[in-house]
């Protein structure tokens, strides 16, 4: 979310708007008006991500999720917050002509980057940085406009333990708020 009300503007145009591996900021490009794509692994998390406003899921288990986005005519921008290059890099393939990826997840590995659809298909690749003060600031902002609610798993302190070892084992859903009683 923090990346959206920044650029905003880089991407005005845009109808379909997909969003992988992230759930959260689906709701807040949806309340932006555009028609979001979320793109999870498995089933059991469709039922959330519509909820939060997706207008279509794509399981990643489900098949070629780049071929699917095709078949819908294209994506007007990922967002890619994949935990992967290579990942984020499949999806360039699922882009509209003139389109662009947005990476704002760091990854370890690199992104592959096919040459044929970048040049032939006019396609970019952006970055955008998250986090610091003015982001946040207009982040806060668009939230209380449009009553964007963070999603949390709240834990108690004695469960604080439990909640650490989940998060580091990549099993955290949602940030985890640890509540003092």
């Amino acid at each position: 979310m923090q990346f959206a009300s920044r650029d905003r503007e880089r991407i005005q145009d845009a109808e379909r708007f997909a969003i992988p591996w992230l759930l959260v900021l689906l709701c807040a490009c949806a309340r932006m008006g555009y028609r979001v794509v979320a793109i999870e692994r498995g089933s059991d998390k469709e039922p959330l991500a519509k909820s939060l406003g997706a207008h279509l899921y794509l399981d990643t288990d489900g098949g070629d999720v780049a071929r699917e986005l095709r078949g819908l005519g294209g994506a007007d921008a990922v967002l890619g917050t994949a935990p992967g290059g290579a990942a984020m890099g499949a999806l360039i393939a699922g882009l509209k002509i003139r389109s662009k990826l947005i990476v704002v997840g760091v990854s370890p590995d690199p992104i592959p980057v096919p040459s044929v659809p970048i040049i032939f298909g006019g396609r970019t690749l952006s970055g955008s940085l998250v986090g610091m003060p003015p982001e946040i600031e207009d982040t806060l902002a668009f939230g209380a406009l449009h009553d964007v609610r963070p999603v949390v798993q709240t834990v108690t302190l004695d469960q604080a333990p439990e909640a650490f070892d989940s998060m580091m084992k990549g099993k955290a859903r949602f940030r985890f708020v640890i509540k003092i009683q």
